[in-house]
């Protein structure tokens, strides 16, 4: 994938979070539950907490992100293997296998998002309780299967 968003580290990052975290080394956020009684992730906590905001009331079964992409405009991009997962917090996306192969992306078609994306970047991570972790940057992301 090629995105547009910020690094949120994770425990298989070298220097860990690059959130808040608490004396064991899990995100330090109101809303996570590093021992979570319904056995989701970062990734579909944090989209369950960005529901609960608007209203919503979230599955918690690993399909709350769709939603909260939709009403809020942002994702979360789990990326990695399995024991080195890391996060990205991103709002503007395009998937390799959405192209063909060897196809050029046009540079001026991805900046034109930027500040756009960036405002619902920022809008999120205030919602989550988190702070900016540096400039929001374009990625190439990928996650083993």
């Amino acid at each position: 994938m090629l995105i547009f968003g910020y690094e949120l580290g994770g425990p298989g990052d070298k220097l860990g979070w690059k959130v808040p975290t608490d004396a064991h080394g899990s995100p330090d956020l109101d809303w996570y539950n590093s021992d979570d009684p319904d056995e989701i992730g970062f990734g579909e906590q944090a989209a369950a907490h960005l529901l609960t905001i608007k209203g919503e009331t979230p599955t918690r079964k690993g399909d709350d992100h769709d939603l909260a992409e939709d009403l809020w405009g942002v994702h979360l991009v789990r990326y990695g293997s399995d024991a080195q997962e890391r996060w990205l917090l991103v709002s503007y996306r395009t998937n390799v296998s959405d192209r063909e192969t060897a196809q050029p992306v046009d540079l001026a078609e991805l900046v034109v998002h930027e500040r756009e994306a960036t405002v619902r970047l920022q809008t999120a991570l205030d919602a989550l309780g988190m702070p900016e972790p540096a400039k929001p940057q374009w990625y190439q992301a990928a996650h083993e299967l």
